[in-house]
């Protein structure tokens, strides 16, 4: 299983800081609504689709935020992409950066008779399975070089949904506090997220971060109050121990 945890250990540079309140309320900045509206239209929502309120964790909690069983409702979105230029652009890695990277796909001679979503899940596994490696390539490397199976690959998108979790506000993780982020969500999307001394988000699967910023090793200075939105379990340390 793929997981992997943040914690931040150096806090950027912020005048005062450390004396902030610790309070949901007294964290936010003033909205920065064309920047918000530009942020959620790269995935096709707009303002009212984003839960406009904080996750605030206080210390010593464990949650985990997850969208299994859960239609869809402010702040938990189910994107269905188009195409596969959908997909890249919401979870995927930008060409500049892909293309660094280097491809372990073989190219197939070409995919003939394929013109519908059917007749992809008609081909036999094995090119299926090359039809997914160049896929995974075109989303997560440098996607100009398949340019010429974009049709067939897109037809791959038949159906798929992409579950993430779209806030306006900000993510405090306080001290001892851990914020799991459960893998059937794919996009963490926020204002700034604050990981308090101690505190943890721990991500369960390959979740795309889009934040303002992110920030770690702050100090706690009074008791914060645990925050939550619905789509969020608290769940007993004896229980994750266990």
């Amino acid at each position: 299983m793929e997981e992997n945890c943040v914690q931040p250990t150096h806090e950027r540079p912020n005048k005062g800081s450390q004396h902030q309140a610790a309070s949901p309320v007294n964290n936010q900045e003033e909205p920065n609504y064309p920047r918000e509206e530009k942020r959620a239209g790269v995935y096709g929502l707009k303002l009212n689709d984003l839960l406009d309120q904080p996750i605030v964790v206080s210390p010593g909690k464990y949650v985990r935020l997850s969208g299994l069983g859960r239609q869809a409702e402010p702040g938990l979105a189910r994107l269905q992409p188009k195409n596969l230029d959908d997909v890249k652009r919401w979870i995927g890695i930008p060409d500049a950066l892909g293309a660094k990277r280097s491809c372990g796909c073989d190219l197939p001679a070409g995919v003939p008779g394929v013109s519908t979503a059917g007749d992809v899940r008609q081909l036999d596994p094995n090119m299926q399975r090359a039809l997914h490696d160049l896929a995974n390539q075109y989303v997560n490397g440098d996607s100009r070089p398949l340019a010429a199976y974009q049709s067939t690959l897109n037809l791959l998108v038949d159906r798929a949904v992409i579950n993430g979790v779209f806030l306006r506000q900000d993510i405090d993780i306080h001290t001892g506090a851990v914020l799991e982020i459960a893998k059937d969500l794919k996009v963490l999307f926020a204002g700034h997220i604050r990981i308090w001394r101690g505190g943890l988000l721990k991500l369960k699967g390959p979740t795309k971060i889009d934040c303002v910023s992110i920030t770690g090793n702050l100090t706690n200075m009074i008791v914060a109050v645990d925050h939550l939105p619905s789509f969020a379990t608290l769940i007993s340390l004896e229980a994750i121990n266990a």
